[in-house]
């Protein structure tokens, strides 16, 4: 079976641009299991597109916050799962913006709080 990542992740013949083909459910259990308190960027999609490319130095306790809702778009998108790369922290920004350019996640970064949102980036009928 190819997993989603397996066919979304090549982009414009280059091959494969996410280099981590495992993907987990987003859900607190599987975020404690799967996901590492160490440095990184982090991907969460639902069953056909990446939604959100974002970078941190705990990718665990990222994703928890994300879970309880601290993003608003995130929240409204509604991703069932997510993956991670571990990266150092001086190249974990570059990584995340090369990933951003190639993968286009349905949700934009704008910043550090979703309050800065606009309407062009609900999906549509919300």
């Amino acid at each position: 079976m190819v997993s989603l990542w397996d066919r979304g992740a090549r982009i414009r013949g280059q091959g494969m641009v996410w280099m981590n083909t495992k993907s987990y459910s987003l859900n607190i259990l599987s975020i404690f299991l799967h996901a590492p308190a160490k440095s990184g960027v982090y991907l969460l999609h639902n069953s056909s597109r990446c939604l959100y490319i974002g970078e941190s130095d705990n990718i665990r306790q990222t994703l928890l916050q994300h879970l309880r809702g601290d993003h608003s778009a995130i929240t409204l998108f509604d991703p069932n799962g997510f993956s991670f790369e571990l990266q150092p922290d001086a190249s974990r920004s570059r990584r995340k913006d090369q990933l951003c350019s190639e993968l286009e996640p349905a949700i934009e970064s704008w910043g550090s709080t979703a309050d800065e949102a606009s309407s062009e980036h609900l999906p549509h009928g919300a």
